[in-house]
């Protein structure tokens, strides 16, 4: 059985730096082995969704591996066009 603790975390900023959203998130994945190696051969999808003014703006991902002490980022900047309205 292969365990992961994930933590996740999702920041928009504006252009100049200014922390606008800030969502920070743990999960503990399980999966047997042959899902663990189908996962090392295509990778893992995990959706998450953060409120995104319509301004211009900078998303910031990051993830943290807590059993090897990895970790990653990604950014993107975003403009209003960019962001799609939630109808909840």
């Amino acid at each position: 059985m292969f365990v992961r603790g994930l933590p996740r975390i999702r920041m928009i900023r504006t252009l100049l730096s200014a922390i606008l959203n800030f969502v920070k998130k743990r999960s503990n994945l399980k999966m047997d082995s042959k899902m663990y190696e189908a996962t090392q051969q295509v990778g893992m999808q995990v959706h998450e969704e953060i409120d995104v003014p319509t301004s211009e703006v900078y998303l910031r991902v990051g993830i943290y591996d807590l059993n090897s002490g990895k970790c990653g980022t990604v950014g993107a900047a975003l403009n209003g066009s960019s962001a799609q309205l939630s109808k909840k």
